[in-house]
């Protein structure tokens, strides 16, 4: 278990804003389990799953977090957890009620999640925990120090896959 990921922000760089409303939704459809997947791909297939995620909540109007459930055969999730949290993400695969506003898709409601899924670039969260990637001074612009090791909320474990 992944305890307190950030699954998705307000604002997306995909030019989507969406209200607290449509936050809420989508917490509400996590409260029990959404399915995560690797990567967004055309074809689902069960191979694909990397476990779920439940027990979200809307923090401070703007964000929703979760528990992330990892299925045992994705251990390199929590090395990446570990590692390089920053290095990838979530994004929401579902269907919503949206207008546009200045330019802007606003999204109202999110009536519907299929999925929830862990990509490389996600679009309103910067990683798993909103890890920023911070440079050392001594170190070369394209290598990345910061690391989740003893992260308190990364709890690899045996336990089944029960909601």
């Amino acid at each position: 278990m992944i305890k307190g990921v950030a699954v998705i922000g307000r604002t997306s760089k995909n030019n989507r804003e969406y209200s607290e409303k449509a936050l809420q939704q989508i917490a509400d459809l996590m409260q029990f389990g959404v399915r995560v997947f690797c990567d967004h791909k055309p074809e689902r297939s069960v191979r694909d799953l990397a476990g779920y995620l439940r027990n979200a909540v809307v923090e401070n109007k703007n964000k929703v977090k979760a528990d992330f459930k990892v299925m045992p055969s994705n251990k390199w999730i929590f090395d990446l957890a570990t590692e390089m949290p920053f290095g990838c993400g979530f994004s929401i695969v579902g269907k919503g009620k949206t207008y546009i506003e200045n330019g802007v898709e606003k999204v109202e409601e999110v009536p519907s999640l299929q999925s929830c899924d862990l990509v490389s670039f996600p679009a309103t969260t910067k990683g798993l925990f909103e890890a920023e990637r911070k440079f050392n001074e001594n170190e070369e612009p394209c290598e990345f120090y910061q690391k989740a090791e003893g992260h308190p909320s990364i709890y690899p474990s045996q336990e089944p896959l029960s909601a």
